[in-house]
């Protein structure tokens, strides 16, 4: 026997006694790393030709069953604002504040990083229909933390829109005093409720007055980055 008839007996006995354990148990990548050398999760065999081309050979593949996953840790989270995060993203910060048991609800709903900063108390009941108010209180909680948290890549606070969390380019007053992007703000008032972002108290009118002051201060940071 040579050395690659010898190599390919290995690893096709090595396949039949993970596909039996597998058979066996609840499959579990943790459960055959030491074995396999690998944290995947599934194996198949694949038959090629040898050089001599007269010999099949049993060569095991590493194949994972797990989908590929788009979210990113949460250090890399932290380099994005949280308009930009994906549904994946969204999915793996519930997971870590706690929340999963929302995680269906927001799947479902296809809440990315723009449609979670949007929510209210409301929406939480109304559109997505989680009846707990607790539940409901806790998901506000952290995404208000959320808004609040600073943006790592150095960006003022008080540049960004509390309700996309992105640079405002016509930063407009609204009547609680805060500052928001216009069309952010004018699609707040459309179709969440005639409450302020930041306090959830009555607006008392929505007439918004251009902040070009902070509209000019932007200008003058972002051209000096």
């Amino acid at each position: 026997m040579n050395r690659l008839q010898f190599q390919a007996s290995q690893l096709h006995t090595l396949s039949e006694s993970a596909h039996q354990r597998a058979a066996e148990s609840d499959w579990r990548p943790s459960l055959h790393q030491n074995e396999l050398g690998s944290s995947q999760e599934a194996l198949h065999c694949v038959y090629v030709r040898n050089s001599d081309r007269n010999l099949m050979n049993s060569l095991l593949i590493v194949i994972s069953h797990e989908k590929p996953s788009n979210s990113r840790t949460s250090r890399g989270r932290s380099a994005l604002m949280v308009s930009e995060w994906s549904e994946e993203d969204v999915l793996s910060w519930l997971q870590e504040e706690g929340l999963e048991a929302v995680a269906d609800i927001f799947t479902s709903n296809n809440i990315d990083g723009g449609e979670l900063l949007s929510l209210t108390k409301e929406t939480l009941s109304s559109d997505l229909h989680i009846e707990s108010l607790g539940l409901r209180s806790k998901i506000m909680k952290k995404i208000e933390e959320l808004k609040m948290a600073p943006v790592s890549n150095g960006t003022p606070d008080e540049f960004l829109c509390p309700i996309t969390r992105e640079i405002m380019k016509d930063p407009v007053i609204a009547a609680d005093g805060y500052s928001y992007e216009r069309d952010a703000i004018e699609s707040w008032i459309k179709t969440k409720s005639r409450t302020s972002p930041m306090t959830n108290l009555p607006l008392q009118t929505t007439l918004l007055t251009p902040n070009r002051t902070l509209k000019m201060a932007i200008f003058r940071w972002s051209t000096s980055q």
